[in-house]
Formats: C-alpha cells, sequence, structure tokens
C-alpha cells in the first residue's frame, strides 16, 4: 500500500505538468482506467475557480448524468449523481472566490447554494488546504467563510471594500471571521490584503484568534488591526517563520525590553520581517529579536533630526541580532511634517550604516533614501562593501540628488562615484550580478588594467564624462560585457552618444 500511494503521488506531480487549459489531456487520461481517473480528476480540481465551480454546478444540475460508466457497476442516478459530486469537491485543494464582480458573485452563489443541497460545503469540500478571497463587502466574507473547512492550512483574504458599504456590516463580518480562525488551529499560513473602513476592530476577537492559531508560520497583515497586545501574542509563536505588517503598533521602549508573560516574546523561529514604521520603532523592536532573520524589509519614516545616530543605533541592533542576514530593502523616506521642518541634518552618510558589515552573508542589499537632505556615498564605501558582503549578488543605494548637479547634463560633474570604483568592487565580489545607483561618473581611461568581473547589469539615473570618445574607451576597456541602463531622459541622448561611439569602436577593432 505504500509503494501503491507513492506512485499515485508521482503520477500526480506528472500529470500536474500537463496544460490546464485546453482541458484535452486531463480528460482524455481521466477515461483510460479507474486510477488514471481518479488522478486525473484530483489534478483537474486541485485548484477550483469560477469555470470548475459552474462545471460542478451544472453536474449538480444534471441529475441522470453518469460520470463513472467504465466501472461496471450497477448505481442508480441518484447515487452516481451524488458520488460524482463528492469525488470531484473532494478532489478540490485550493479554492479561489472573487466575490467583487456582480456577474460571477451571483453565479458563485448559485452553483454553492445547489451544491449545499448535497451535504453542508466544509464536509463536501472535505480536502480543501487554502482558500483565497477577494470580498468587497462585509456580508460576501460571511457569505464564504460558511463554505471553508476548518482544517484549512492557507487562508488569503483581500478585503476590497465599496465606500458605500455601511461599517456595521464588515464590523459583523470580521467578528465572524474572528470566530472562523479561533477553531482553526491547522492554518499555517494567513494573509490580510487592503484595508476596511473601520476602525473599531474588535481586538479582543483578533487576540482571541491568533491565541488559536498555534501552527502559524506566515502572517501577513495590511490592514492596521493588530495592536501592542497582539503583536506580543504573535512574538511568542513558536512556529512563526516570516511576518509582514504595513502598519506596525507603536511600542514603548520598556515593552519592547522586558521579559515575561506581558512583554513582547523573542520571535524564535522568525526568518522573515517586512514592517513599515519609524526608524526608532524599527530598533525596539529588532531589539528584542532572537531568531537571526535571513530577510529583512522595511520602509521607515523619521521625524527625528539626529537621523544619522538613528540609523547608527539600527544597524547596531540589526547587526547584532541577526549576523546572518541574507537580504535586506531599506526605505528611508520622511512625513510631510518633516519636509517642513529646516531641522533636518544637511548631510545624510551610508557610513551610518557600516555596522551591516558584520552581515557577513548579505547576498541582497537595497537602500533607498527619500529625505529631502544631501547624502553622502563615496568610494570608499564601495570599496568597504567589497571587502565585507563576498557573497553578495545584488546591490542598490538610491538618494535623492544635491540641488547642486540637479538639471546639469553630461559633461564634467562634481560627482566622484566612478564607473571604475564599481567595477573594481565587482571585481572582488565573483557573486556580484547587479549594482543600481543615482549616477555614475565615467573617468578619462589611464593604465587601469582590465579586472575580471560578473557584473551584468548596472543601472544609473544619470551619467556623467569626460568626453564622449573617452567615456567610450573606458566601457570598451572596463565592463564591455555589462548592460548599463539609463533612466533619466535627460541623460539618455548624452549615453546614445557614448554608446554609438563604443559601437563604432568596436567595429574598426
Amino acid at each position: 500500500m505504500g509503494q501503491l500511494a507513492e506512485i499515485t503521488e508521482l503520477m500526480e506531480v506528472i500529470f500536474s505538468y500537463l496544460p490546464h487549459k485546453p482541458r484535452v489531456h486531463l480528460m482524455n487520461l481521466s477515461r483510460a482506467n479507474k486510477q488514471f481517473h481518479s488522478i486525473a480528476s484530483s489534478v483537474f480540481w486541485h485548484s477550483m475557480e469560477l469555470d470548475k465551480v459552474i462545471t460542478l454546478h451544472r453536474i449538480a444540475l444534471q441529475r441522470d448524468h453518469h460520470i463513472l460508466p467504465y466501472l461496471g457497476m450497477e448505481y442508480s442516478s441518484l447515487t452516481l449523481h451524488r458520488q460524482s459530486i463528492e469525488l470531484y469537491a473532494g478532489c478540490v485543494r485550493k479554492l479561489t472566490l472573487c466575490m467583487t464582480a456582480p456577474n460571477d458573485r451571483t453565479k458563485l452563489m448559485d452553483a454553492f447554494d445547489e451544491l449545499a443541497s448535497f451535504k453542508p460545503l466544509p464536509i463536501l469540500f472535505s480536502g480543501l488546504k487554502a482558500a483565497s478571497l477577494d470580498v468587497n463587502e462585509g456580508a460576501h466574507l460571511t457569505y464564504c467563510l460558511q463554505i471553508l473547512s476548518n482544517t484549512l492550512k492557507e487562508l488569503v483574504i483581500t478585503f476590497d471594500y465599496s465606500r458605500t458599504e455601511r461599517v456595521n456590516d464588515w464590523e459583523i463580518a470580521l467578528q465572524n471571521l474572528y470566530d472562523f480562525l479561533a477553531t482553526t488551529t491547522t492554518l499555517i499560513k494567513l494573509v490580510f490584503k487592503g484595508r476596511l473602513p473601520i476602525t473599531e476592530h474588535n481586538t479582543d476577537g483578533l487576540h482571541r484568534a491568533l491565541r488559536h492559531l498555534t501552527e502559524l508560520e506566515i502572517l501577513w497583515i495590511s490592514h492596521p488591526m493588530l495592536d501592542d497586545v497582539g503583536l506580543e501574542i504573535i512574538s511568542c509563536s513558536r512556529h512563526l517563520r516570516y511576518l509582514q505588517i504595513t502598519n506596525m503598533p507603536s511600542l514603548r521602549q520598556e515593552t519592547a525590553l522586558a521579559r515575561g508573560s506581558a512583554s513582547l516574546g523573542t520571535f524564535t523561529c522568525l526568518t522573515g520581517l517586512t514592517i513599515s514604521t519609524s526608524v526608532g520603532q524599527a530598533t525596539l523592536l529588532l531589539s528584542a529579536l532572537q531568531s537571526n532573520l535571513r530577510l529583512l524589509v522595511l520602509r521607515a519614516t523619521t521625524r527625528s533630526v539626529g537621523l544619522d545616530a538613528e540609523l547608527h543605533e539600527l544597524s547596531h541592533v540589526i547587526s547584532t541580532s541577526s549576523p546572518n542576514l541574507q537580504t535586506m530593502d531599506m526605505h528611508l523616506y520622511c512625513t510631510p511634517v518633516v519636509r517642513l521642518n529646516t531641522g533636518i541634518p544637511a548631510t545624510l552618510s551610508f557610513s551610518s550604516l557600516n555596522r551591516l558589515k558584520a552581515c557577513r552573508k548579505m547576498r541582497s542589499f537595497h537602500f533607498t533614501c527619500s529625505v529631502p537632505a544631501s547624502f553622502v556615498f563615496e568610494e570608499n564605501h564601495l570599496t568597504c562593501i567589497g571587502k565585507s558582503w563576498s557573497l553578495l549578488q545584488t546591490f542598490g543605494c538610491l538618494w535623492v540628488q544635491d540641488t547642486e548637479f540637479q538639471g546639469r547634463i553630461g559633461v564634467r560633474s562634481g560627482y566622484n562615484v566612478t564607473l571604475a570604483a564599481v567595477i573594481s568592487m565587482a571585481a572582488s565580489l565573483k557573486h556580484l550580478m547587479s549594482v543600481s545607483l543615482p549616477f555614475i561618473m565615467i573617468c578619462k581611461p589611464g593604465n587601469e588594467i582590465a579586472m575580471d568581473h560578473g557584473l551584468s547589469s548596472l543601472s544609473v539615473h544619470a551619467i556623467y564624462h569626460e568626453g564622449v570618445m573617452d567615456a567610450a574607451t573606458a566601457l570598451r576597456r572596463l565592463c564591455p560585457n555589462t548592460t548599463i541602463t539609463v533612466t533619466s531622459s535627460r541623460h539618455k541622448p548624452e549615453w546614445n552618444s557614448i554608446k554609438a561611439a563604443y559601437m563604432k569602436m568596436s567595429i574598426l577593432v
């Protein structure tokens, strides 16, 4: 029996590579023999969308439908009909319901109402493991929850609310959702996308649901429904591996640093974190981690005049709590209040992130600074990166450019990050394939020796040089196999001139 089960699983994998549209391949296989019929049906119905729901609905309406005639068994029409429905419904592993289009929604609800006359829908779809719901009304969310089984493994809900929808309906729907989650102890992935038109989120219901989701591994919450108590609950999860919070609740320093039943836990299994909050709040949260992150995506705001010091502290906390960090994406921006505040420091520096050098396993690093202040990034920073992150594959550092050089086209810029420095970094990082910078300076070539590197892509907003032919010569010597992309429309004509000179030079050689 064990070998037969393994063969069946292997055949399901093989059949899954057949195209589902057109379905003729799976249909032909389902007619071959009894075993192939079971496997092909399972593959076909594995993911149920609107067309399959309607097909199942049509089967339900055809009372004399004979779906298994080749079995050679004696069945009455009604018995055979029930077996057909249960066979297909029992094969469903993933259910996708889009309740935002009125016509499709009506068809879906009619189909499910008919199917419910055979058996309760959670029992009929007993094999369901994943569900994706797209709802724009609270009543539709409540309806969908009646279909789902409490043995789900994955649940994704996209809230696309109508502005004319009554807030009370959403409050009732959320209560029903929290009640459902409190009975679903098998969930390993829970995703809430979009926003809701309410500010009162029944936090007690959410807390109760989170306490029951003990097996949760992935949690993604976009709407600001999570408070500090909810964060404390999930911080103690023994299985949570990835957490994404678009609106992170505020933390007090004493809460983050305390230990005990009423304090922030340590996220012991967390390997991926995506948050949107302030630099200070991010520092507090990361200081409580003892999970050694591999992925960190941070969208951070600032209201502080001492941003360099804040970034220095943040990088220190990251390097201490997650020395094995492999992917980091940080976008730093300021609120409108700060934009009007003259207290923003005149200069920020990439040196404030120097502590991240301790993350020796870094493979992908992207930093974007939208704070309206001068940003210092020099060639010595590239040298430091080349010495610290030997496994680096992609690197990006973008910032708001100085007003002093905005609008200047092409020749003789004061920028001092040169193409030669980028290529030198790439030569020391054998895995580096992609670099993104706001500008690059192509200097007149000297006696530099061509360096072996694997850099395949260099993206810049603006490009500066000391002469078209000199720039073309430098390109041919330093990076003949690198694709360079210039995104600024004002600098593209200058770049096209350099490329034309480069192509002419290549033809002559």
